[in-house]
């Protein structure tokens, strides 16, 4: 499974698997992750995700959670607006809010 907010075909998992001159079969990929766990936990699928979301549903799902057996870089988390909202107070508003939140995560 692959979570690719811009529709694309390989992700982090993707790039480490090939430096060790690997790949892998991806049968499922979503624009975002918080369905993905309701397919793995009805499939026999299996997905890499940032812990924190795994440890989040895990729970809910009866999931088991593993660690990577492989070096995996980092990712990135971005906000994305549309241009009609550039400069409304509350749009602007609710951006620093979020971006305030983020700091204080780990």
């Amino acid at each position: 499974m692959l979570i690719s907010s811009q529709g694309r075909s390989q992700g982090p998992v993707d790039s480490a698997l090939a430096r060790l001159k690997a790949e892998r079969r991806v049968a499922v990929t979503l624009p975002h992750f918080l369905v993905a766990p309701t397919i793995v936990a009805r499939t026999d699928l299996v997905m890499t995700i940032a812990r924190r979301v795994a440890l989040r549903f895990a729970g809910q799902h009866a999931l088991r959670i593993f660690d990577v057996p492989l070096p995996l870089r980092g990712f990135s988390v971005a906000m994305a607006w549309h241009s009609k909202s550039i400069g409304d107070p509350a749009v602007e508003w609710l951006k620093d809010e979020i971006r305030g939140l983020v700091k204080t995560v780990d």
